[in-house]
């Protein structure tokens, strides 16, 4: 038993297909979490942060004797196309605007980078459901508030929205070229489930990987 869920394994079993290991500057949205130590040990290369709202951003942040990196996956810190591939899971959802976040890793990867993801994704839904959102900095809930375990915080983290199938289109017009999507439900790795206690969650284990475009990335006042 490797401690890992569906979803968790068949990720490491993408990275594994796209060669991540041979990539020079590779970045996950997560530090302190049992993935992340079972990931690097199969991937060295690939850094990690995580976010703490309270700290300065682009900071090293100390939890249980680690210096993490803090970053906002709304306003990263770091220069444009300077990444080969940036990766996370279950974190999507949980960020308050989707599509920033989604620019902000267009705009932080190389021209040829991959993007890889995995979310909750309901491919029933055409287009995505907010469950919250901010006011300033004022939290509103849309829906009966869902939380999913958050090793980083106490209290969990909050869903923001449940991503229908829009987010593929919103995705090429951000500057991803295309994009493949990883269903797996092999014997030999036991992926049938992606083992999510929230009911609306039980969506089948999915890992997309999406490659950059080659033109230079266009803010949205240009």
């Amino acid at each position: 038993d490797c401690g890992l869920n569906a979803r968790q394994r068949m990720f490491i079993h993408v990275m594994q297909k796209c060669e991540i290991d041979r990539k020079e500057n590779a970045l996950i949205f997560e530090r302190i979490t049992p993935f992340f130590a079972q990931m690097q040990a199969q991937f060295p290369n690939v850094a990690g942060c995580e976010y703490f709202p309270d700290s300065p951003q682009g900071g090293m942040v100390e939890r249980a004797g680690i210096q993490i990196r803090n970053e906002n996956m709304l306003d990263l810190t770091y220069e444009t196309a300077s990444h080969d591939a940036l990766l996370h899971q279950d974190v999507l959802e949980h960020v308050p605007d989707v599509n920033t976040a989604m620019r902000e890793c267009a705009r932080v990867l190389k021209p040829g980078g991959l993007l890889i993801f995995a979310a909750p994704i309901f491919n029933f839904r055409t287009t995505s459901r907010k469950r919250a959102h901010l006011e300033g900095r004022t939290l509103l809930h849309d829906d009966a508030p869902i939380y999913h375990g958050n090793p980083a915080a106490n209290g969990g983290a909050l869903v923001f929205t449940e991503i229908g199938q829009d987010m593929f289109d919103d995705m090429l017009s951000f500057g991803f070229d295309r994009y493949q999507i990883y269903f797996d439900h092999g014997l030999e790795r036991c992926m049938f489930t992606d083992d999510n206690p929230h009911k609306p969650y039980l969506v089948p284990p999915m890992v997309v990987v999406a490659i950059r475009g080659s033109e230079p990335f266009k803010t949205l006042t240009q």
